[in-house]
């Protein structure tokens, strides 16, 4: 049987919306790290990479979109540590 057809609609653009994210987070990723580090020091999340994708998670979860973003993007930095070569 075909998983995919199981999916409900919602759930199959979530997955749409996340890996969109996901590749966004990576194609942006020195600007949404310079944004958090200037965040932790100020106190204040300027807009820019990081609030914008925030907005594109808002369709998923509107109340932790940020916090979903911050996540994605320590992710996808750890996974470019770990691939660049050892020092």
């Amino acid at each position: 049987m075909d998983a995919d057809r199981f999916v409900s609609p919602i759930v199959a653009r979530n997955l749409v919306v996340m890996a969109d994210a996901e590749r966004y987070a990576g194609e942006h990723l020195r600007e949404c790290c310079e944004e958090m580090l200037e965040f932790r020091t100020t106190g204040v999340l300027r807009n820019g990479r990081v609030r914008a994708l925030a907005r594109r998670i808002r369709e998923v979860d509107a109340i932790h979109s940020l916090g979903i973003a911050q996540g994605l993007i320590r992710t996808a930095a750890m996974e470019a540590v770990v691939a660049a070569p050892p020092r």
